[in-house]
């Protein structure tokens, strides 16, 4: 089924210490490859612990993507990546390179029972449209979020 519903299940509902701790165990195993080509440890003081974005460019993501105000069939993918100078996506602040970062995406369901794709603009995208009758007016992912560090996070 596309949809899962989590209320109730183990782990939907996550704490804020128990989110620390996925946290923390995220920094205590991934190393990154640093612009030298060595790789070290993550730092929690230089390296990517979050990224926020306002409910105003999410709620933006999904109007620009075909959300109408029901909710039936759309969800949201996170995609994680790591900036790098060499400028995969434009005007990237200076402390962002060789950073963790993520792009969200509004992501459908044609049907109760179909996987998630998404809403790019994209072939898919464009024939999910056109079997329910719907115009994607979107496609594009959602980034710039602010980076915890240099930003203030728990």
């Amino acid at each position: 089924m596309a949809t899962t519903d989590l209320k109730g299940a183990a782990g939907a509902d996550v704490p804020a210490a128990k989110i620390k701790r996925l946290s923390d165990n995220y920094f205590k195993r991934m190393q990154i490859m640093r612009e030298d080509g060595k790789f070290e440890a993550l730092d929690p003081k230089k390296d990517s612990k979050s990224i926020w974005f306002s409910k105003e460019a999410i709620d933006k993501l999904f109007a620009d993507n075909g959300y109408t105000g029901d909710s039936t069939g759309f969800g949201l993918r996170i995609y994680f990546g790591i900036h790098d100078k060499k400028n995969i996506l434009t005007d990237i602040p200076e402390h962002a390179h060789n950073r963790l970062m993520t792009v969200l995406v509004a992501t459908k369901a044609p049907s109760p029972e179909a996987a998630h794709v998404d809403m790019l603009m994209s072939t898919q995208a464009k024939t999910i449209a056109a079997a329910s009758g719907e115009e994607v007016t979107g496609g594009d992912g959602l980034n710039h979020g602010k980076m915890c560090p240099p930003d203030n996070c728990v």
